[in-house]
């Protein structure tokens, strides 16, 4: 039986990179999955909020989030749309989504701050953190 909440070319990075032993036992690997999840994946979210605060002043800013919030959110809405994960690809469209249309805002001068984008990163991670709570791992 395979886990539902599971992403199989996201497992074998995991896998591969040594992040998680293949051999281990299901609910071992379900341990170490949440393991990366919140060490390196929340606190690496974390940093690029954090870098998107220290360039909020740099004209680049917008049009580097665009440019990378466009590519994940037509990742997600047309490639991944079918992945089983612990979070919702659905909420992470939404969210990619909304950093994309934020930095339009900002690049055609709605007079939307560029903090903007790091308030909505920081929510990304806030949603993912909790639907990774209530959704079980396997």
């Amino acid at each position: 039986m395979s886990c539902p909440n599971s992403n199989k070319v996201f497992d074998n990075f995991l896998f591969k990179s040594g992040l998680i032993d293949a051999n281990l036992s299901p609910t071992e690997k379900a341990f170490q999955r949440r393991r990366v999840y919140y060490t390196i994946c929340v606190v690496l979210r974390l940093l690029i909020a954090g870098l998107l605060l220290q360039f909020k002043d740099k004209p680049w800013l917008p049009y580097v989030t665009a440019i990378v919030s466009l590519i994940a959110t037509l990742n997600l809405a047309f490639v991944r749309k079918q992945d089983g994960q612990w979070w919702s690809n659905n909420f992470s469209l939404v969210m990619n989504l909304s950093l994309f249309i934020a930095s339009l805002l900002i690049i055609f001068k709605t007079g939307l701050p560029t903090w903007t984008l790091a308030f909505i990163f920081l929510f990304t991670i806030l949603g993912g953190v909790f639907q990774s709570l209530l959704i079980p791992s396997c």
